[in-house]
């Protein structure tokens, strides 16, 4: 079962989810409850192609839940993404994505696998690495002669 969710203003798109048996449309997720969400799933399936893409935050949380990612090669996106993790697929490629999918699913090893290359980028966006980042930036940059 493939449940989507976010803004779908494709009615096409929409009607097309609404009638396969396993397909669910399941709207515009809050920010509270997305891990509690994320960890229903097996994977996350994320095939961007927008313009202005930079770090999903679907992604990162992913990452904090250890799930694999299937997601597309664009933009800023494998900076983050690669085979430790999940799969990078090409835009618009539905063909990729059904076989990372397949992939996943029939292979527990680097499902495994997968799912650890995971939780371990997710140490790369702990908050605390991050706070005391900047706050050294900023102690250089006020003990700094100009």
């Amino acid at each position: 079962t493939i449940d989507f969710y976010g803004t779908c203003e494709d009615p096409k798109i929409l009607e097309i989810i609404t009638n396969e048996e396993k397909m669910n449309y399941m709207g515009i997720v809050s920010n509270k409850n997305i891990y509690d969400i994320l960890l229903k799933y097996d994977a996350l399936v994320l095939p961007s192609y927008y313009d202005g893409e930079g770090y999903p935050g679907s992604i990162i949380e992913s990452f904090q839940c250890g799930l694999p990612i299937i997601t597309t090669n664009w933009r800023s996106i494998p900076e983050i993404v690669d085979e430790s993790c999940g799969f990078l697929v090409n835009v618009k490629s539905a063909n990729e994505i059904r076989n990372a999918i397949i992939n996943l699913n029939s292979d527990e090893k680097l499902y495994k696998k997968l799912c650890l290359g995971s939780q371990k980028k997710s140490k790369s966006f702990d908050e605390e690495i991050w706070i005391d980042f900047y706050i050294n930036s900023i102690r250089k940059l006020i003990n700094f002669d100009f």
